[in-house]
This record gives C-alpha cells, sequence and structure tokens, in this order.
C-alpha cells in the first residue's frame, strides 16, 4: 500500500476530518462544563451597626480571585417583617491583573426609606462566565453572601 497514493491521501484527510468533527463536537462541551470557582469570600462587614432608612450603609468584604471571569450581582435587602426590596443589578469588577491573595472589595447604597426597623440582611447572588458558551448556556452561580445589620431610626 502507499501512502501517498490515492487511497493515502484519501485515508488522510478521512482522519483529519474525524479530528475536526471531534473537536468542533468536544471543546463546546469542555467550555460549559468548567465549573472551577471564580472567587471564594472570606469575610463580610457593615457599617455603621445601626442605619436609619434612607441613610447609607457600607458593605466590605475579603476575597480571593482565582480567575478574571465577567458577570452579574443580584442584589436585594430583606427587612425585619420578611419585606423584599430588589436592588438593580450590578456588573462584577473585573481585574485585568491577577493577584492570588485576598482583596478588600467594597460597596454603598442607600437603605430603602420604607424599610422596618430591626434586624435586616443584604444578600447577593452572582452569575459569571468565562467563555461564551458559559454567558449564554450556563453560567457559574456564586460565590452568594449574606450581611446582616441593624435598621432603626
Amino acid at each position: 500500500m502507499n501512502p501517498t497514493g490515492p487511497r493515502g491521501y484519501r485515508r488522510l484527510i478521512c482522519h483529519l476530518m474525524a479530528s475536526v468533527v471531534a473537536m468542533i463536537i468536544s471543546v463546546p462541551f469542555v467550555m460549559v462544563l468548567d465549573r472551577r470557582a471564580v472567587l471564594t469570600i472570606h469575610s463580610v462587614s457593615s457599617s455603621p451597626e445601626v442605619v436609619a432608612p434612607g441613610g447609607i450603609i457600607f458593605l466590605s468584604w475579603e476575597a480571593t480571585e482565582h480567575r478574571n471571569c465577567s458577570g452579574i450581582v443580584y442584589r436585594r435587602i430583606v427587612d425585619s417583617k420578611g419585606t423584599v426590596f430588589n436592588m438593580a443589578p450590578v456588573p462584577t469588577v473585573y481585574h485585568d491583573l491577577m493577584v492570588l491573595t485576598p482583596r478588600r472589595f467594597s460597596t454603598s447604597f442607600n437603605v430603602p426609606i420604607g424599610m422596618a426597623t430591626g434586624p435586616a440582611k443584604y444578600i447577593s447572588n452572582t452569575e459569571r462566565w468565562c467563555n461564551v458558551l458559559q454567558e449564554h448556556i450556563w453560567p457559574l452561580a456564586g460565590p452568594q453572601f449574606t450581611v446582616s445589620f441593624m435598621v432603626g431610626l
């Protein structure tokens, strides 16, 4: 059998086509199934200890980024009566320079005027994606964190 003859070329083309088809099928699965953690949250805090409705509360958290991925943070506050106050979603922070040591992040927002006094919780859920298939098919969830604070007059 001559590998450079007509049969040899046909076999080579068949092997190349099979390889291309295998890559086209397997690469998207690998991209979607990449579920490694993006961020690990170590601690979360709020200040001041007691905030009046309409006042500003400051949140900070320490976290380690394992990789840079885009995403959206969905936020809500639950007051002492169980009333849920949804806040506008915000994009995640994206850093060009990866530092694998804990970083401090912070945000602030006005406590809704209609909140009942007493204990309240700030809850954030994050959806992230590290590639286009995760963005449109199966985003990464988390991490979620909850911060308790007091609403007073």
